[in-house]
This record gives C-alpha cells, structure tokens and sequence, in this order.
C-alpha cells in the first residue's frame, strides 16, 4: 500500500481535491478533523493542552473552545509550534493504526496543511501540494469563515510557503479554477494505482 500525502496552504482546496478522490473510491485520513477529535477525545492529549494552555481552553462540558485557542496559537508562532509538538504525536499514532486497517488498498492518502512542517513527509511514499494564487486562497478562506483579508494573510504567513511545499513536492494539483481538477486528479489516479 502506498501512502501518499496531500498538502497546501489554508484555501489552497486540499478538501475540494480530497473529495474527488473520494468518488474514485480512495481512503482518506483527515488528519486535521481527527486531531480536533483527539483534542476532545483522548485523556493524555487533553491533559497535555491543559497544562500548556490553561483550563479555559475546554469548557465545562469538555469542549475545546477552538476561537480561544486559535486566538492564542494563530497570533504567536512559538505557541503554534507548542500545540503541533502536544498534537502530532498523537496523530501519528492514530494514523498509523488507521493504515493497518487499510492495508489492502493500493493506496491511501493523508490530508494534512503541514506535512512539511512537521516533518512526516519521510513516513509517506509522495506528496501531493494542491496551490492556488494567494488572491483566490485569502478570496475563498473570507467567504468560507467569514473572516478578514488580515486575518487570513497572518495565517498564511504561520505555513510555509506554497514555493517550498512545491520544491519538495513531487506532484502538484494546480486549482486555479481554469485548470480541470477532475482531469488533473484521475492522471494521479491512475499513476498510484497502476492503471
């Protein structure tokens, strides 16, 4: 089984492409939505962000309360990198067990905006980046979460560029809304699986 990773940067359309690999009938590990599971989920990761974030990150009932901890992490680099450090590793873990009940597929795929920065690209046997321009990216992250231009370019500015994702990368997905996904995805497609 392969494991192939798909990155981009936040509104570079990792999700639009992910879904269509979905229709081809190809299983996808999320790795954000599981992680955002785990933080409310598994006792040694909450308490973890406890004590590195304070009690008031999780509500009474055990909710994480996401607007403050993006607040804290999204405006501060080193408390960004505090959380992918508490994070990843139970990630990892996860996927590695999510793999073993998926070992009969040709192959799997990783979402994830940071392969690269958390350095599991060795773990993965290629990397797909998903890029669009940074205009249609800060366009389609205002629309989606109704947030500021601002907002979404200090966010932007926490990844790594969309230049280096792409030197490292061996496939890139371009989704500029002139170019067919579609036909830029079952090329893939039929790459990975031998077709």
């Amino acid at each position: 089984m392969m494991k192939i990773g798909i990155t981009g940067g936040i509104g570079s359309g990792k999700t639009t492409v992910c879904r269509i690999f979905e229709v081809l009938n190809i299983d996808i590990y999320y790795s954000d939505i599981r992680a955002k599971e785990l933080m409310i989920s598994h006792p040694q990761l909450m308490e973890k962000l406890r004590s590195s974030f304070g009690d008031e990150i999780f509500n009474p009932t055990g909710k994480l309360n996401t607007t403050l901890l993006a607040s804290i992490v999204f405006s501060d680099p080193a408390m960004l990198k505090i959380l992918n450090g508490i994070v990843h590793p139970f990630v990892l873990e996860d996927f590695s067990t999510w793999c073993n009940t998926h070992h009969k597929e040709n192959y799997i795929l990783l979402e994830s905006a940071i392969i690269y920065e958390s350095n599991i690209a060795h773990l993965l046997d290629h990397v797909i980046i998903v890029d669009a321009p940074d205009e249609i990216r800060i366009q389609r992250i205002v629309e989606r979460d109704k947030t500021k231009p601002e907002d979404v370019m200090q966010r932007m500015r926490n990844q790594l560029s969309a230049a280096d994702k792409i030197k490292r990368s061996k496939y890139i997905i371009i989704n500029d809304g002139k170019r067919s996904l579609i036909d830029q995805v079952m090329s893939l497609h039929k790459d990975f699986s031998g077709i």
